[in-house]
This record gives structure tokens, sequence and C-alpha cells, in this order.
């Protein structure tokens, strides 16, 4: 008994202690800082993981120029933006829902000037889809879990393939090229990642004692103000008067100004005014040239106001078998949903679901996906078929077996096809953004290869009979 009581005491000792690093490092320190100037640790870390990996990426930007550099700007800029937003989270208190958003800002509009290049063949695209994809990983500075499966899931497993891209086209042909997906796969995942696994892997914790957002924001200029200058040395002696006169400019007045001036003359005021002759009186003119009518103007009508429509209340997620239906509804933000199939004639219907990640184990007859967005899928095995209805840049990947998909409606949708998901129907149908990527060979290591659904057709009248064919656009 005196043993056990012995081993509780040490496990409530890690206990405390690993409650107290933790709460350290979540107000960066144990009281945090305490003022402008003073660093938190995980500021420090930023930015030595900056100095370490960001720095030798933009260098080789540089030498590859052009869009490339243009495009890693961006990177660049989204980095030096979380920087910017840790500083707040290191001396501030949390702030509203609201605040954050509005610090959120300036990453959002990095979030759109990227993907700026839509043609395939232009030798940066691969470039623009990655880095479109990395700065998206900002938003984990607002995720209340934890960040990295998330990121992960919805990020860099589309940047990865871009990667893989860069590397099999520039392996043996452009060092800097292939520099340049490999230095920045390292900022994202031994940098980046590993600062969040490190510090904030179950989200951000701003300082419990920190400062009001809006305090800090007016003292931090302040405190940054350089110290002040010296007394000026006394003016030299002013030397003597000469006959010469020099006449010093006035300072120009304000058109206001001026034209009160002009208002004060009195009388004067109309004497640039020219002379009304009797001729020129309306009274004095004929008859026929005194009748005039002038319509009355109509007042303008009040434009009509449009009552806003209320914002739907978010319905509560559904995650329920009904009869031999697996049914996932309304679920948001959630990277760990799992689906155990016990039995093969078993469907998975998934509706209304936004930025989450599902995993379906074991065989099941049907996948449908109706009006998700940015949901990715994770399938082991389908017996008939997998539909996809209405929806926006979703993700399937097939681990094992698939005989038929099914797309309509759909805008971006990216699948991912195991050796033995080579043979797969895909049928697309007012559909646009569809990529598919496969092993180019047999074997584990093969890499994988990326390939577009065409969606534009062109119809010409040929012998008297219609005849259409899908759009190549050659570089």
């Amino acid at each position: 008994m005196e043993s056990v009581v012995q081993r509780l005491e040490q496990v409530t000792s890690r206990l405390e202690q690993l409650e107290s690093k933790l709460a350290s490092k979540a107000a960066g320190g144990a009281d945090g800082p305490t003022s402008a100037e003073e660093e938190a640790v995980f500021q420090v870390e930023f930015r030595e993981m900056l100095e370490k990996f960001l720095a030798p990426f933009m260098e080789t930007a540089k030498k590859i120029g052009g869009a490339v550099e243009r495009e890693s700007e961006l990177i660049k800029e989204s980095f030096e933006g979380q920087q910017e937003f840790l500083r707040y989270v290191a001396h501030c208190s949390r702030p509203a829902d609201a605040e954050i958003l509005e610090l959120m800002a300036p990453l959002n509009a990095i979030m759109g000037k990227a993907d700026s290049i839509r043609n395939r063949d232009d030798p940066a695209y691969n470039h623009c889809k990655m880095v479109a994809e990395i700065v998206k990983c900002a938003e984990w500075l607002i995720l209340t879990e934890g960040p990295i499966p998330y990121l992960d899931g919805m990020y860099w497993q589309p940047a990865e393939m871009q990667s893989f891209q860069i590397l099999r086209k520039y392996r043996a042909t452009d060092e800097n090229q292939k520099n340049w997906a490999q230095q920045l796969t390292r900022l994202v995942k031994q940098g980046l990642f590993e600062f969040i696994k490190e510090h904030f892997k179950m989200g951000v914790f701003w300082n419990p004692k920190g400062q009001a957002l809006a305090e800090f924001k007016n003292a931090a200029p302040a405190a940054a103000a350089p110290a002040p200058a010296a007394a000026p040395a006394p003016a030299p002696a002013p030397e003597p008067a000469t006959t010469t006169t020099t006449t010093t400019a006035a300072p120009k007045r304000p058109a206001t100004a001026n034209l009160f001036a002009e208002l004060n003359q009195g009388t004067g005021v109309t004497s640039g005014l020219r002379k009304v002759t009797a001729d020129m009186k309306t009274k004095n003119r004929p008859a026929e040239e005194r009748v005039s009518t002038v319509p009355a103007q109509q007042a303008p009508r009040p434009a009509a106001v449009r009552p806003r429509a209320a914002a739907r209340p978010q319905k509560p997620p559904v995650k329920e078998l009904r009869g031999s239906k697996w049914a996932l509804e309304n679920i948001v933000n959630d990277q760990n949903v799992e689906i155990e199939i016990e039995d093969p004639r078993m469907a998975v219907y998934i509706a209304d679901c936004k930025r989450s990640l599902v995993r379906i184990k074991g065989k099941c007859n049907s996948v449908t996906l109706d009006n998700c967005q940015r949901v990715s899928v994770v399938v082991e095995r389908v017996i008939s078929i997998v539909d996809v209805i209405r929806c926006q840049s979703c993700q399937l990947q097939v681990v094992h077996t698939l005989p038929s998909v099914q797309i309509d409606n759909t805008e971006g949708m990216q699948l991912f096809l195991s050796e033995e998901a080579m043979g797969t129907s895909i049928v697309t149908a007012k559909s646009t953004e569809i990529n598919v990527s496969f092993p180019e060979a047999t074997g584990e290591d093969a890499d994988y290869k990326e390939e577009p659904i065409p969606f534009q057709v062109v119809s010409r009248i040929v012998d008297r009979k219609l005849v259409s064919e899908f759009v190549q656009h050659e570089g």
C-alpha cells in the first residue's frame, strides 16, 4: 500500500511540474513580458526559426527571379505578419473576436494575393499553387483546437503535391528550383509545424496578465520613440545690417482665409462685377421673351432599402447511424472524424460540412458528398460509387479500390488514386478545376503525377455533323 501511495505522489508531482511548464509557455515566461521591449520565449524562437529557414529560402528565390521570386515574397510577408501577431499574443490578454479578425486582416490580404497564375503551362504554376496553400497556414493563429491536424490535412497535403511536381520537373535540370521546393518544405514542416507543436500545440494562448489590445497599440509607439535630442547650440550672433534689403515671401494663406478677407471689404467686394444695363433687365424685354415656363423638378424618390436577411443559425453537428447509412451533417472545423464500417452494405452520406477531415475505415457500399466546402475524405474501399454534388475545394483519397466517381456541379476537386484504383472511372458534369493524382509507376516509392480533367469543349459542324472535342492548351 505504501508503494502505491509513493507512486501516486510521484505522478502528482510530475503533473504539477507539467502544468507550471505549460503555464509559463502560454504566458511567455513566469509572468510574461512586462513591457513592449521585452520578448516572450516563443517570440525569440519564432525569430530564430525565420533566420534559420526563411532567410536561405528567400536567397534561393532571388537566384531564380521572375514570378517565383514574386510569389516567394508572399511567403515572407505571411511569416512576418505571423511574427507581428505573436507580438500581440505575448503582451495582450485575449481580445474580442472582432479585434482578432482585425489583426488577421493583413494576413487575409496576403492569402488573396496568392494563386495569381491560372495558366498550367506557366513555368511558375506549381510554385504559385504551393505558395497559395502555405500562406493559408496562417489560420493556425485563430484555431481554438490543435492546429497541426487541420493544417496538415487542409493545406500542407495539397502543397506537398505541388512540391512533388516541382521536384519531378527540375530534380535533374535545375538545382535552384530543387532547393526552392526543399527549403520551403523545411520552412513549413521543420520550422512552423515544430514551433506550433512546441508552444501552441492546443491553440494560441494569450497572456492572461497582459494589457488590453487597444492600450498596447497606443503604448507601443510611445515605447519605441527615440530619446529626446540634446539642446541645440546657441545661435550665432546676427551679422551687421547692410543697405541691401531682402523681402521674405509671405506664407500662403488658405483659400477660406482669402474668401473671408474679400467679404470683409464691404461694398468694395462688388467692384469687379459687370454692370447690368437697362436692356438686359427682364422687364424691358419684349413680351415673347419674358414668358417662359420652367418645369417643376420632381423630388428624387428615396432609394428603397432592402431589409438584410437574418443570418441563418448554425445547425448542430450530426454523426449518427440511420439504418444502414452513416449520416454526417453540419460538421465544421473537425479534423478527427472517423467512421468504422462493420457491414459492406453500409453507405456514408456527408452533407453541409466545412473544413473537416473524414476517415472511413473498412469497406462500404457508397459515399456521397453533398454541398460541402474544403472537406477531405479518406476512404479505404468502396464497392460501387462515390458521388460528389455541389461541393467546393474538396479532396478524395482512395487507399485501395474504387470502381467509379461521379462529380456534378462542383468547383475544385482533388482525387488521389492508389495503384489498386488505377481502373477507376471518373464522370464529371458542370464541374471545373478537377485534378487527378496517381502514381507514375509501380512501387511504393513512385512519384505521383497530377493531371487535370478538361472542362472546356469546342464544337464544330463537320460534314453536316456536330463534332465536339476538348480544348487543348499548348505552351
